[in-house]
């Protein structure tokens, strides 16, 4: 990670290349979000009744940007660099029903800030540097971060969401921003459009947006990604650790569902590279492929079925869910109000996968996964641009929110961990947080 490497201005470079690469590979473990073992911050503690400013902004941070906490032994699980290099201790979901072994309770415990990589003398800084701009920005009383448990439904983090704004506005608040980072862009784009409605029979309401002024939105999945999909495969090793996101783990969080490539958009082809049907929210197509939860060959048949009926469910509620999000805009009203979208370039981002529907399980992802089967065929096939995360096309802002907003988009070469408070982006994101509100609301004929 160019920001990493170029904070080592210490020492002898070979000396330290062993600490700069496990940093960058907690980094890159960052699939939306950022990693830190910090406590929580009295920004992100609402207190009942007590006043706030009148402007205030709510950060709200993506996938895998809170600290996670043993519900029984209030220890951090998610995330430490103990936990980096030799924890065992899976993050599935506690679920009866899906019966993942070593699964516990966990609680949100405060925003991810920075990675320790060589205690104390160096730390990579993650969501700390975007939350330090913005209490330079606004006031150290006038920031309120979001946190919330990343694995558990968008929905859940939504009504976390209203029930922190209505709080604020009855203590006082009469302009309330929203920046949003990853899959905290994805979940605030929903609230603005539905408000804490159930996507399955929503109705567009912009009941949300009813209740904010400024929105920030950066680096969101709106689309949904291809690197969710890879994960949900093959799980992902962060740094020594191959058990805490192992397949089993991601595949068992309802958000991990709700980040695949909308309904109908996911590029695979077959070993011929012509483009296949989309299979990704068909659930029989995860049993027939083994796929995620499914994959274990030792399950009875009560557990198989258990979760069968999970993925089902998972992948019904996650297809309105982004539907929603990208439905076309029904409502008449167009807000006097300013939207932001950042988005990342210039990273190659997964796009497509190639797909051997008669062998279940066989999916190339990689450049190495290409020059193993198909060595013959070039691999930049299965990317396109984007900010190593999430593509352009998927962090286009969708058109209903172009229509609704007075929107501003703007581009960044940051990688996605960085784009929140990149060297290249912030002037423009402080500009755009201090522009002040306009009045009044306006409506289409």
């Amino acid at each position: 990670m160019k920001s990493l490497s170029n904070c080592i201005t210490f020492g002898h470079r070979s000396i330290f290349r062993p600490l700069v690469l496990m940093g960058m590979s907690l980094a890159a473990s960052m699939l939306l979000g950022a990693c830190s073992p910090r406590s929580t911050a009295p920004f992100e503690t609402v207190v009942a009744d007590q006043p706030v400013p009148e402007r205030v902004v709510v950060f709200v941070p993506g996938f895998k940007g809170t600290v996670l906490q043993s519900a029984a032994e209030e220890t951090t699980i998610w995330f430490t660099t103990p936990d980096a290099l030799w924890g065992r201790q899976t993050l599935g979901m506690d679920n009866p029903a899906l019966d993942v072994e070593g699964a516990i309770a966990v609680e949100p415990h405060g925003v991810l800030h920075s990675v320790p990589v060589l205690p104390p003398f160096f730390r990579y800084n993650a969501y700390g540097k975007c939350l330090d701009f913005l209490q330079r920005t606004y006031s150290a009383d006038a920031v309120f971060a979001m946190p919330y448990d990343w694995r558990d439904s968008n929905l859940k983090a939504v009504a976390k969401l209203d029930r922190l704004v209505q709080s604020l506005r009855t203590r006082g608040a009469q302009r309330i921003d929203l920046v949003a980072h990853s899959m905290g862009a994805l979940l605030t784009a929903y609230y603005l459009r539905y408000g804490t409605q159930d996507p399955r029979d929503a109705e567009e309401t912009w009941e949300g947006a009813q209740y904010v002024d400024h929105v920030a939105t950066i680096g969101a999945p709106f689309r949904g990604t291809m690197v969710i999909f890879r994960d949900m495969l093959r799980g992902t090793v962060q740094v020594l650790n191959p058990k805490i996101l192992d397949r089993e783990a991601l595949s068992s969080f309802p958000s991990s569902y709700q980040l695949l490539p909308m309904p109908g958009s996911a590029r695979l082809l077959d070993q011929s590279l012509n483009p296949l049907p989309d299979p990704l929210f068909d659930p029989r197509q995860w049993n027939r492929n083994a796929w995620g939860l499914l994959e274990r060959a030792d399950m009875t048949s009560d557990l198989r079925t258990r979760r069968y009926e999970y993925v089902a469910e998972q992948l019904a509620l996650a297809a309105s869910f982004l539907t929603r999000v990208n439905a076309p805009r029904r409502a008449n009203p167009i807000f006097a109000r300013r939207l932001l979208n950042i988005v990342g370039e210039g990273n190659d981002t997964q796009a497509a996968a190639i797909y051997f529907p008669e062998v279940p399980q066989q999916l190339l992802f990689t450049k190495a996964d290409m020059s193993r089967t198909l060595p013959g065929v070039d691999p930049s096939l299965l990317f396109a641009d984007g900010d190593g995360i999430v593509t352009i096309e998927s962090a286009l802002l969708p058109a209903a929110y172009r229509e609704a907003y007075q929107v501003t988009e703007i581009r960044s070469h940051e990688n996605h961990a960085d784009l929140c408070a990149g060297g290249d982006i912030a002037g423009e994101l402080a500009t755009f947080l201090n522009e002040s509100t306009i009045e009044p609301a306006q409506t289409r004929d």
